[in-house]
């Protein structure tokens, strides 16, 4: 504001009548002026007539015997060192024996530090000069500020002046950067001029009036306002509400920038509330609801649309952010402490810390809310959607997942795409649990949608029995409990319900086993493959008179499994190893009992049969191996037996007992033999040469 400039000097008047003793007075309640060892004059200018007779007409206090002085059109004007320090308007004065002076239709400025003044405009004013004290009565203005007007009907000046006290309802002007126009009441007033300070207590309201583009309502008990720090400070049940915005808390603190106007910092503390409606380009709205201790707002210097918003909890509680879409589904970030980013009124992304740092994805129902999947860690970060949703969430530390269909524990690092319904976990081995059985990886990818989960870098897999049914009653499957399979990598699938295992892959339940590059199964159809350098192991069922069994192992290409048929296959340089026996070809079939035994072996095409125990090497087309029984008959167009002297056997049908050793061979294929998977064993063509049954130690009897 521009100084007011002292007017010209008036002629002099004579000492001894002292026309404005009361001014002097005025100068001296206000304590604008302490100069330490000089002597204050001051000079008086009148501006209209002073007469020591009141006319009929005079202000109040009527005219009476107790009417010293009267003065109309003051006009006075104090200044220090070349600075104005107050000025005095008033339409009329009376001054009384008892030093009291009054004014009528009163305009006070009163000049502080930096260009900065207050203007009080009054009906009355009365100055008691031996009191040292003075008031103001009527319609009481206090202006001073940039946008802001108070009204009230009493103004007393108190502490040498450097007060003003309203200890009746004041009402409030002040409109904003924007244009919107507020209005509002308190129940008390104060404003220290030293401190550039205003406080309003005992209960403050304050609206915006009718028809503004976004409706604000503020309601506290004590809101101050020091210009000098550019601070607006509102405490004890703060609730401000601004368009479709609600905040609430028990101390609320705006810091202004130098321009006195533009947010520089809001900071809400102790028992923070607050909601927030945001919707997308379409108008779909979503609610965004916050709690904490402590809730900070920043907008950027450069893009005042661009806000950094922190919310604690100050280590009280858990602070939470709830997003709520019109369906009814909603998400809760909640931890320790979550800073959010935002670009007009929208959030773009949030970043959260705590012990730990969760997200809730639920439905909001009427009665509780419907969890469909929990999401923690030590920290993370979560980008918006136009919309308010969350897209995606990246999680760091300790990660731990639970939805409807799995649960995931550990990993460093996640990340939820929610746009996508998708789950990327890594770091330390992550653990996945569910319903078919648990995992463990250092990397996980889980689609929640598609119901695919993808785990690579080393795989740990339990699969329960339901979920091991398309190899749960093969012979390398045989026992109790789940079947654990490690590999490099691993695929499950919802739909159909299936798994796939590749790399190094190792099955096994109890000391059963299976080993190949590649095993996948559909449990809906109940069928297993394994491919790759294929090797299973496993323990046949013993009899109880004859001695222990030997462990079978079979090595092939391929192996196929379908639990309906009861019908193991392997192909592709098949090799059955039983101690120190082996037997080759190009094929085998192992029929599978109900308890998941193998109880029929068929190898075909080729097949070689070696048992150096015996010392015999058996050639032929097929061989069918029972397994409890101990006994193999081989069969074809030309079955050949050598022996370990090199005697040379041929025939179309062998029988060879593995417990006693001894074998029979026939010039043809008997009615009662065994018939492999697939049909009966064809007999050799009619004129083929056939040799006379054999056995292979003469001393044996035959059988």
């Amino acid at each position: 504001m521009t100084p007011i400039r002292r007017p010209p000097p008036a002629p002099r008047r004579a000492r001894a009548r002292r026309p404005f003793r009361w001014l002097r007075r005025l100068l001296l309640v206000l304590g604008l002026v302490f100069v330490a060892g000089l002597v204050v004059l001051l000079a008086a200018y009148n501006f209209g007539q002073v007469e020591d007779v009141v006319d009929s007409d005079a202000a109040t206090p009527a005219a009476d015997d107790n009417t010293v002085r009267r003065g109309r059109q003051i006009d006075f004007e104090q200044t220090t060192g070349g600075e104005t320090i107050f000025r005095v308007r008033a339409d009329e004065s009376i001054e009384t024996a008892d030093d009291v002076s009054h004014l009528l239709d009163v305009v006070v400025d009163l000049f502080g530090e930096n260009d900065r003044m207050y203007t009080i405009t009054s009906d009355k004013a009365r100055i008691d000069q031996q009191a040292s004290a003075a008031s103001f009565e009527g319609n009481v203005v206090v202006s001073g500020w940039k946008s802001l007007r108070l009204l009230t009907r009493n103004l007393d000046l108190a502490g040498g002046g450097a007060q003003m006290i309203s200890p009746g309802t004041v009402e409030l002007h002040w409109t904003l950067p924007d244009g919107t126009a507020l209005v509002g009441r308190a129940s008390r007033m104060r404003i220290d001029r030293d401190e550039d300070f205003v406080a309003l207590t005992g209960g403050v309201h304050i609206r915006s009036e009718p028809g503004a583009e976004t409706p604000i309502r503020l309601d506290c008990e004590r809101l101050t306002y020091r210009r000098s720090d550019n601070l607006l400070r509102a405490t004890d049940d703060v609730d401000l509400r601004w368009g479709g915005q609600e905040l609430r808390t028990h101390a609320l603190t705006v810091f202004l920038r130098e321009d006195g106007e533009t947010l520089r910092l809001l900071r809400a503390r102790w028992d923070v509330r607050g909601m927030l409606r945001q919707f997308d380009d379409a108008g779909a709205e979503t609610t965004v609801a916050f709690g904490g201790q402590l809730l900070e707002v920043e907008p950027n210097e450069d893009n005042p649309e661009y806000r950094k918003t922190t919310l604690d909890g100050a280590g009280e509680e858990a602070v939470f952010l709830d997003l709520v879409q019109p369906d009814g589904a909603a998400r809760r970030l909640e931890g320790a402490k979550l800073e959010a980013r935002s670009l007009a009124e929208r959030l773009v992304q949030v970043e959260g810390f705590g012990n730990p740092l969760q997200l809730v994805e639920y439905l909001a129902m009427d009665d509780r809310p419907w969890m469909l999947r929990r999401a923690c860690s030590d920290r993370g970060t979560a980008s918006f959607q136009p919309d308010g949703t969350i897209g995606q969430l990246f999680l760091e530390g300790q990660v731990e997942l639970r939805d409807e269909q799995v649960t995931v524990s550990g990993g460093d690092r996640a990340l939820i795409d929610t746009i996508t319904n998708r789950l990327d976990i890594e770091g330390q081995p992550a653990a996945l649990y569910a319903e078919r059985g648990e995992l463990i990886a250092p990397k996980i990818r889980y689609g929640r949608g598609s119901g695919i989960l993808r785990a690579w870098e080393g795989v740990e897999a339990t699969l329960p029995a339901r979920s091991a049914a398309a190899l749960g009653e093969a012979p390398f499957a045989d026992g109790d409990g789940p079947v654990r399979v490690v590999s490099r990598e691993a695929v499950w699938t919802q739909t159909p319900e299936s798994f796939s295992f590749d790399g190094d892959v190792r099955a096994w339940r109890g000391t059963n086993l299976l080993l190949a590059s590649q095993l996948r199964g559909d449990t809906g159809q109940d069928r297993m493959a394994a491919s790759g350098d294929v090797k299973t192991v496993w323990l046949p069922e013993a009899r109880n008179d004859v001695r222990p069994v030997e462990r079978i192992e079979i090595t092939a290409g391929l192996l196929t499994y379908d639990r309906g048929g009861g019908l193991l296959t392997y192909e592709n340089d098949v090799l059955v190893e039983q101690g120190e026996r082996r037997i080759r070809c190009d094929e085998l079939r192992v029929t599978v009992s109900d308890g998941g035994s193998a109880r029929r072996m068929a190898c075909l095409g080729d097949v070689e049969l070696d048992d150096p125990i015996e010392a015999q090497n058996v050639r032929g087309d097929q061989a069918i191996y029972e397994v409890a029984e101990r006994r193999i008959e081989i069969a074809g167009e030309e079955v050949v037996l050598v022996d370990g002297a090199g005697n040379k056997l041929t025939g179309a049908f062998l029988d060879y007992d593995l417990e006693s050793g001894r074998t029979r061979m026939r010039s043809r294929v008997p009615d009662d033999a065994l018939v492999p998977p697939g049909g009966p064993v064809e007999a050799p063509a009619q004129g083929s040469a056939a040799p006379p049954e054999t056995r292979s130690a003469p001393s044996d009897p035959v059988s």
